[in-house]
């Protein structure tokens, strides 16, 4: 009998191995501890991908490569992806992965220092900011320039319900929230993935 993990596209299931070698593995319960995406986002994540055919699509935060191989297999039509991740042996791992893609590359760095060169995307997904304070106002707004009109800002790790955490709250979710609700460039709607956890899909409207 097939498992649901053989389902996976084949470079997925090669992150998820990177992953899991680095300690790398799917969000828990503890918002302090660094994690690659769950599947069910990643699923996510390839069906939007697939939706930007020949368009420009950015990660923030590379992690071990798993969010990132999912966007890589939704590619279309000369569609391609960078991102950019800060952790030295995480940004290896995650670029040996795509070293035979023209499509996908994998940096090692400042995503602040990169991504902004790049822009503007058709798909940006943030995961991995460096600091809490990249979510204040006055720094998040600066994510949606990257963003052109039409385009999809993408994050993960949205509590489904509020005692995910049981004990303390999710700044991180609080300040992602209230940057894709409250900024009227964007059009956002939460998408429940699991009974844990949700995505948030923000479209810039202007």
């Amino acid at each position: 009998m097939m498992r649901g993990h053989d389902l996976y596209p084949p470079v997925v299931r090669q992150a998820m191995a990177v992953a899991e070698e680095l300690d790398f593995l799917p969000l828990q319960k503890d918002p302090a501890k660094d994690s690659s995406c769950i599947p069910a986002f990643g699923q996510l994540l390839q069906r939007f991908a697939a939706d930007k055919p020949g368009g420009r699509l950015g990660e923030v935060g590379s992690g071990c490569g798993v969010g990132t191989a999912w966007l890589a297999s939704g590619l279309r039509d000369g569609a391609s992806l960078v991102s950019v991740e800060s952790d030295a042996t995480r940004a290896r791992a995650a670029a040996k992965l795509f070293a035979d893609r023209d499509d996908v590359a994998v940096h090692h760095g400042d995503w602040a220092a990169i991504i902004p060169a790049l822009a503007p995307f058709d798909l940006l997904f943030v995961d991995g900011l460096g600091s809490i304070d990249d979510l204040l106002p006055e720094r998040a707004a600066s994510l949606i320039d990257l963003v052109r009109i039409g385009g999809l800002l993408l994050f993960d790790d949205i509590p489904t319900r509020t005692d995910a955490f049981d004990h303390q709250p999710d700044i991180w979710a609080q300040r992602k929230l209230a940057l894709a609700f409250h900024d009227p460039r964007l059009s956002a709607q939460i998408v429940r993935l699991t009974d844990e956890w949700s995505g948030l899909v923000a479209t810039r409207t202007g």
